[in-house]
């Protein structure tokens, strides 16, 4: 019917394996004839060559097999004699991350202008940006009233940007993640949280850090003394961020006394009061003058500040922190931007506070540049020590009505370490 004669059934069947694939996952490309497997009465055996039967079944097979069998071999060009072969070239190595992507990831978190508002762990951050290469002058000139002589008038420069926070510390932000409030005045959780020590103000940045998920590169903490005042300041050089003049109406201290720059005394609350409720700063920083002192990161140092400095982060050593601004309780002149105070760092007192910042991780890093010289009055050398043991001012109980002054305790003998300071 098609051409090929009808096969013969041989006698005997034929045992297995007659045909074997030697791939049966592909065409069969090769069928033999295993003829020891036959029976000796086997026609094949007898007569292999007279079957006619099967011999246009094997010639039909090899007529297909062989085109499948030369599509399987890979092709080899041929080589020339005498040269090498050659090979194909390795492929192209993977992609590599440009360097800059980590240099984005750190910085992703800068903002655009001085100014700017966003959030982090749900508290209200203000961005306070480089200064650029001429700094900004942090101290009090030689002719600011009330100068002290540990505010000797230098350059700073912020190589890089932070967040600093845009009020002081609240009660309800400190419970939410402190889980307690430690705070004498309870009027309501929008006023600031006192009666917190260095170490207890740390520790909020530190669950602040985690709960923000800060990008690598970034962290939590107190501000610097140099950051703090820059943040202060805003771009002004004023004694106060407003002006020259404070009585009590322009920031929470004690107005009633010794009104600073102003002949008519002001308010007293005698106590804290909500935050933002005096006037910002030019960048939108409330109550960086009175309310709460708020401490900052640096140990002091009396003379570490005075020198033409970048990205400063206070001296090495040292038994005390720095707090600054001034308090509801405190006379005028200790609000100054760059008034300074020390305290010891286990104090917790009512007047007493912080506010976090968020900062980059390699701040202290010190590029290799040269600060211009600077356009500004040079420090002050009128041969006054720095006060060296300068107390929290009204923190030592006196007559009604009266204020109490910053008090100055005996130095220590030279080999003793100074005695802390302490309030009562």
């Amino acid at each position: 019917m098609n051409g090929f004669p009808a096969l013969r059934q041989p006698p005997n069947p034929l045992p297995e394996p007659l045909i074997s694939r030697p791939d049966s996952a592909k065409l069969p490309t090769l069928y033999s004839i295993n003829l020891k497997t036959m029976g000796t009465q086997s026609p094949l055996r007898q007569n292999p060559l007279g079957i006619s039967g099967y011999l246009p079944f094997v010639a039909a097979t090899i007529v297909f097999a062989c085109p499948l069998m030369a599509q399987d071999q890979p092709t080899q060009p041929s080589t020339p004699a005498g040269e090498v072969p050659k090979t194909a070239p390795p492929p192209p190595p993977a992609a590599q991350p440009e360097k800059k992507k980590e240099d984005d990831d750190n910085q992703k978190l800068d903002g655009s202008r001085a100014g700017e508002v966003r959030s982090f762990g749900g508290i209200e951050f203000v961005w306070c940006p480089p200064t650029g290469e001429f700094g900004y002058a942090m101290g009090s000139k030689k002719t600011e009233k009330s100068r002290e002589s540990d505010e000797r008038l230098h350059r700073v420069m912020h190589t890089r940007g932070f967040w600093i926070a845009r009020t002081e510390c609240t009660q309800a932000q400190f419970a939410s993640l402190m889980g307690g409030n430690p705070s004498h005045f309870r009027s309501s959780g929008d006023h600031p949280v006192e009666m917190v020590d260095w170490a207890g103000a740390m520790e909020f940045c530190r669950l602040l850090d985690r709960n923000a998920q800060l990008p690598e590169g970034w962290k939590a903490s107190l501000p610097t003394e140099a950051q703090w005042e820059y943040a202060c300041r805003a771009g002004t050089d004023t004694v106060f961020s407003f002006g020259d003049a404070l009585n009590g109406k322009q920031a929470n201290c004690n107005g009633s006394y010794r009104p600073y720059g102003a002949t008519i005394e002001g308010p007293n609350v005698e106590s804290t009061v909500p935050v933002k409720s005096y006037e910002a700063n030019k960048w939108g920083i409330y109550d960086m003058h009175g309310n709460v002192w708020e401490w900052c990161f640096d140990k002091y140092g009396k003379t570490y500040y005075g020198e033409e400095q970048i990205n400063p982060t206070g001296p090495s050593v040292g038994s005390y922190r720095v707090c600054r601004g001034g308090s509801w309780r405190s006379e005028a002149k200790y609000c100054r931007a760059a008034n300074r105070f020390r305290g010891n760092p286990t104090l917790q007192r009512y007047f007493i506070g912080f506010r976090p910042v968020i900062t980059p991780t390699d701040y202290s890093i010190i590029p290799v540049i040269n600060i211009p010289p600077a356009e500004m009055p040079k420090p002050a050398g009128d041969g006054t020590a720095p006060t060296e043991n300068k107390l929290f001012p009204g923190d030592k109980k006196k007559e009604k009505n009266t204020p109490a002054e910053a008090a100055t305790p005996k130095p220590a003998p030279s080999n003793t370490p100074p005695a802390p300071a302490s309030a009562e």
